[in-house]
């Protein structure tokens, strides 16, 4: 009993260990393109036009081989192939009955290979179609069935925000299809708050980029309240499809204060500091003794300096002074514009 409890147990941490790879591994990178079937398989070996589609680095690629039968070259009732100077025939190739190619060849025989348009070709399954007329006036036909995905693949590196608030991290957007100057958009927004459409440019495409140079300027979240916020990105390609991108990042990002004492120990000065707030205004200084309010300093920017001779004359107002080689306690208080407090106790002595 005790053996077999014991094997269920490695059991069931062995499929809790699988299951738990399994959620944190990464999906495998979605297929653009899978072939589905191509019609008339029965005839593939018969048919002198062979039809296949592949991908290519931008673009999708028909290959079409073509070749007179031989009984069609020597039987005397049909027209002499032409020379290669001459127009053998044409082809067209179809998208779901659009046409989307078509070209003239010379010759008896071809073999080439065409790009397909992908600009305009919504996700999902879609059919290829070629129709040749032959040097003899025949129209042959072959078909490709397939499945396209061609939405943006978006990657990020991990979100971080530093001590002033600024949040950063990089983007690898890749776009299937592009225009000559134009390979796609990314929409950027926190918290459903779009903060901006960055457009990226073909040599761009599949290379790292800072949020920072996608939107222009650096990504302050310093106004934000504490607690978890969440980054979307939506990459828009030029054929329409559209990927989402979700990431969760956290501010903490409390105010800090920098005191700066002479060697002796006086103290000579500090600095507040501030995660960059919305609208200019980062934070606020305000300094109690004793229960009451010395001095309350706001300023523009993310660093408030506070000087000895500011801490003097604020005492000095009071009527308050610190006897004489003795250190009396000050209470800094540091509001921030996001809602975060730092309250801290600095001595002051003479």
């Amino acid at each position: 009993m005790i053996r077999f409890s014991y094997i269920w147990a490695l059991l069931v941490l062995a499929v809790f260990l699988w299951r738990g790879n399994a959620a944190g591994a990464s999906p495998p990178p979605q297929k653009i393109l899978t072939i589905i079937s191509a019609a008339n398989p029965e005839h593939k070996n018969t048919s002198p036009l062979h039809l296949t589609l592949q991908e290519g680095e931008n673009t999708l690629k028909a290959s079409i081989r073509f070749n007179v039968p031989p009984a069609k070259q020597i039987n005397k009732d049909v027209k002499a192939a032409p020379s290669p100077e001459e127009p053998g025939g044409h082809y067209e190739l179809f998208i779901d009955d659009l046409l989307v190619a078509t070209a003239a060849y010379t010759g008896i025989a071809i073999h080439l290979t065409q790009d397909i348009p992908v600009l305009a070709l919504q996700n999902g399954e879609h059919r290829l179609r070629c129709a040749l007329r032959a040097p003899d006036g025949e129209v042959h036909s072959a078909e490709v069935d397939f499945s396209f995905h061609g939405s943006p693949q978006v990657a990020m590196t991990d979100l971080a925000v530093d001590t002033s608030g600024m949040l950063d991290a990089e983007v690898t957007a890749k776009f299937f299809g592009m225009e000559k100057e134009f390979a796609g958009a990314i929409e950027i927004t926190i918290d459903q708050q779009l903060l901006g459409i960055a457009s990226l440019k073909p040599e761009q495409n599949a290379h790292k980029v800072a949020l920072a140079q996608l939107l222009g300027k650096p990504l302050s979240v310093g106004h934000l309240p504490p607690g978890t916020h969440l980054l979307t990105l939506r990459a828009h390609g030029v054929n329409g499809n559209s990927t989402l991108l979700h990431r969760s990042f956290s501010i903490n990002t409390a105010p800090s204060l920098d005191i700066v004492r002479s060697k002796d120990g006086a103290l000579q000065g500090g600095k507040a500091n501030f995660a960059k707030g919305i609208s200019g205004y980062s934070g606020a200084v305000e300094i109690f003794h004793e229960g009451e309010l010395l001095l309350s300093k706001r300023e523009e920017g993310t660093v408030i300096a506070l000087t000895r001779k500011e801490l003097d004359d604020a005492l000095q107002k009071k009527r308050r002074q610190p006897p004489p080689n003795e250190n009396i306690p000050l209470i800094f208080a540091l509001r921030a514009a996001n809602g975060m407090e730092n309250w801290q106790v600095v001595e002051i002595g003479p």
